[in-house]
C-alpha cells in the first residue's frame, strides 16, 4: 500500500505545520489523535517530520555556473546565451535522506509546496501541462478542443459530440460511420468516451484514430503514443489497440499502451486479461500486474510482473519513476512539458531515479526535485531548450 493512500493529505499538512510551529491547539489535538489511533504508521509518521524538518531548515541555495556545459553543446544547439538560474541548494544529508525522499515521493511533493519562493527565471520553467486536444473530423476539419465550450455538443454529418468538460469529450450519438482522430499535443493530456462507452485517457504526443461507429464484430482503434483504456465488457465484440509495435485485443478490462516512436513499447495490465501480439510474437496472454515490453529497434518480447502504479499513475494526477535513467526521464518530460533537452554529460543522461511528483505541478518544480536527487543541474534558455550537465 502506498504512503499516500495510509496517511491522509490533511495529516500530512498537520505534520508540516507542527515542524514549523504554526499548529493551532485544535491542529495539535487532530494531529495527537491521529497518531494515538494509529501506532502501525509510527515510523512513517517519524519519517515525514525528519523531512519537513530538514526542509525547513536546510533551504540554503547557491549560483551554479554552466558555461563549460554551454561551450561543450555550442555547435549543436546554435542557440544564443541562456540566462542562469538560482537554484536551491538542499541538505548536505542527501546521502541519508535521498532514499526516504524518493520512496515518498508524494509526500516530497508536499513538502515542496510549503518551500518560499522556487524563483522563475523563463516562461518556460512556469510551464504545466494542460487539458488540450484537438480533433479532426473525416472531412479533414480540424476541431481545437479547450475549456471555451463545455457543456455544447459539436453537429458535424449526422456525428453529435460533447464537450463534457475541458478534459472529456464524448460521442452522442452517430448516424454515419467515419473516421476520426484525437491528437493531444506535447504539453497536453485529454479523454474521450468512445461510441462503445469505453473511456481513453491519452497522453501528451500522442494520436488516438478511430471510427464513429464500430463494426458489428470487432472495436478497433489506432495508437501512436500512450493512453490507458477502461473498456466495456462486450464478448462478440474484441476491443484492438494497434500502434507501431504492438497490437493488444481485449474484451472488457483496464490497460495501458505506450508505444512511441524510437522508444520502447509497453503494454501494462491493471485488471482483467489482454492478448499481445507484434509482428514476431502472437497472441501472449498476460495477467493482471504483468506487462510485455519490446525495446526500440528490438523483437523480443520480454513479460514481466510490475507494480502497475508506476504505469498508470499519470491518469490519476501522479509521475512516478522507479530506477528510471535519466534521459528516458528527459523524453518524458519533452512531451509533459514541450521542451527540448539535451545533455552535456553523456554520464549524466544514465544517472538513474526514483521519485513522483504530482502532474499539475509546473516544470520547475520537477527541475528541483531531480536536482535535489542526483549531481546534475538543468539550464534553461528564453527558446524552450534545456541543458542537462553534471554539477562539477
Amino acid at each position: 500500500m502506498n504512503p499516500e493512500n495510509k496517511i491522509p493529505e490533511n495529516i500530512l499538512e498537520l505534520i508540516i505545520k507542527s515542524e514549523k510551529g504554526e499548529l493551532s491547539n485544535d491542529q495539535k489535538t487532530a494531529l495527537e489523535a491521529f497518531q494515538r489511533g494509529h501506532p502501525a504508521l509510527k515510523k512513517e509518521l517519524q519519517d515525514y517530520a525528519v523531512i519537513a524538518r530538514q526542509g525547513r531548515l536546510l533551504g540554503i541555495r547557491k549560483q551554479i555556473d554552466k558555461k563549460k556545459a554551454w561551450k561543450k553543446i555550442a555547435g549543436e544547439a546554435h542557440r544564443e546565451r541562456p540566462k542562469r538560474f538560482v537554484i536551491r541548494q538542499w541538505m548536505k544529508y542527501a546521502a541519508v535522506f535521498i532514499p526516504l525522499l524518493l520512496a515518498l515521493g508524494f509526500f516530497y511533493t508536499k513538502l515542496m509546496q510549503q518551500q518560499e519562493e522556487i524563483p522563475v527565471y523563463s516562461d518556460i520553467m512556469d510551464m504545466v501541462r494542460q487539458e488540450k486536444a484537438m480533433l479532426i473530423l473525416g472531412t479533414g476539419e480540424e476541431l481545437i478542443l479547450d475549456g471555451s465550450t463545455v457543456g455544447q455538443f459539436i453537429e458535424r454529418e449526422g456525428i453529435s459530440i460533447h464537450k463534457e468538460s475541458k478534459e472529456r469529450i464524448s460521442y452522442a450519438s452517430a448516424s454515419v460511420s467515419a473516421r476520426h482522430s484525437l491528437v493531444v499535443p506535447r504539453g497536453g493530456e485529454y479523454q474521450l468516451v468512445l461510441p462503445d462507452g469505453s473511456l481513453a485517457y491519452i497522453n501528451s504526443g500522442s494520436r488516438l484514430d478511430f471510427p464513429t461507429i464500430f463494426d458489428e464484430d470487432t472495436r478497433e482503434v489506432t495508437l501512436t503514443g500512450e493512453a490507458f483504456f477502461e473498456v466495456m465488457h462486450d464478448p462478440e465484440r474484441p476491443f484492438i489497440v494497434n500502434s507501431p509495435d504492438l497490437r493488444v485485443t481485449v474484451t472488457g478490462t483496464a490497460f495501458n499502451v505506450y508505444n512511441y516512436p524510437d522508444d520502447v513499447a509497453e503494454t501494462t495490465l491493471v485488471n482483467g486479461r489482454v492478448m499481445v501480439s507484434s509482428d514476431s510474437h502472437h497472441h501472449v496472454s498476460l495477467k493482471p500486474g504483468q506487462q510485455a515490453s519490446i525495446k526500440a529497434g528490438g523483437d523480443r518480447m520480454d513479460i514481466r510482473d510490475v507494480d502497475t502504479d508506476l504505469y498508470t499513475s499519470w491518469v490519476h494526477g501522479l509521475f512516478r519513476f522507479k530506477d528510471m535513467r535519466l534521459k528516458d526521464l528527459a523524453k518524458r518530460m519533452e512531451r509533459w512539458y514541450d521542451v527540448e533537452i539535451v545533455f552535456a554529460d553523456d554520464s549524466a543522461g544514465e544517472m538513474r531515479l526514483t521519485g513522483a511528483m504530482e502532474k499539475e505541478k509546473a516544470f520547475e518544480s520537477l527541475v528541483w526535485l531531480i536536482e535535489k536527487s542526483t549531481n546534475v543541474t538543468f539550464q534553461v534558455s528564453e527558446d524552450n531548450h534545456v541543458i542537462i550537465a553534471l554539477n562539477k
